[in-house]
């Protein structure tokens, strides 16, 4: 049924319609029989290199495909026109790490280098009352976002921090930071890192 000409899958994500959405040189759509490559950006603002995409999410409530780019920040596939639409930035295009969605529809996103940021009518915002603030992961849970940090989980609603969870590990003669690169809350509320 075809290859993917790729020796790295950075993520998977299925639609809706069961297809399978893989980040691989490029993205690649699997029907279930065949692979199609999806590498042009739509408006002719180039290719996504082998390397350019780091998460892929399925935003089911606007049914669209996203990617979390390395250099064009958020990406949509589009089902009606068939190809990938760069979403536009109020700063410079982020280095997209990890994408989530909250319970009104709101799709959140990190990038260590710069911050949190959220989609506000499809251009990406950064949530400037949490500036000091450089998430490696995040998670969604009803309308709060867990975010990891460095040795630090941070709780937020509305965009505003509600609460800090310290991650202390058994002492150790040097203090070692803790980079939280991964969250996950399970079907018992039990926050995982």
């Amino acid at each position: 049924p075809g290859t993917i000409r790729s020796s790295q899958v950075a993520d998977i994500v299925q639609d809706k319609l069961g297809l399978i959405w893989i980040a691989g040189d490029c993205l690649y759509q699997y029907d279930g029989y065949h692979f199609r490559q999806y590498k042009d950006l739509g408006d002719g603002r180039g290719k996504l290199n082998p390397t350019d995409i780091h998460y892929l999410f399925y935003d089911s409530i606007t049914n669209r495909v996203l990617l979390g780019t390395h250099k064009y920040g958020i990406v949509a596939y589009n089902y009606k026109t068939d190809r990938l639409d760069v979403l536009p930035s109020k700063t410079a295009a982020p280095v997209i790490h990890q994408i989530t969605q909250t319970t009104d529809g709101r799709i959140w996103v990190v990038s260590h280098g710069s911050g949190l940021y959220y989609l506000d009518q499809d251009t990406l915002k950064v949530v400037s009352s949490i500036n000091k603030l450089y998430p490696l992961s995040l998670v969604a849970a009803g309308s709060k976002l867990y975010i990891g940090e460095t040795s630090n989980v941070y709780v937020l609603e509305n965009g505003k921090v509600i609460d800090q969870i310290a991650l202390e590990l058994p002492t150790t003669e040097i203090p070692v930071p803790i980079r939280i690169t991964a969250v996950h809350l399970d079907r018992s509320n039990k926050l995982w890192m």
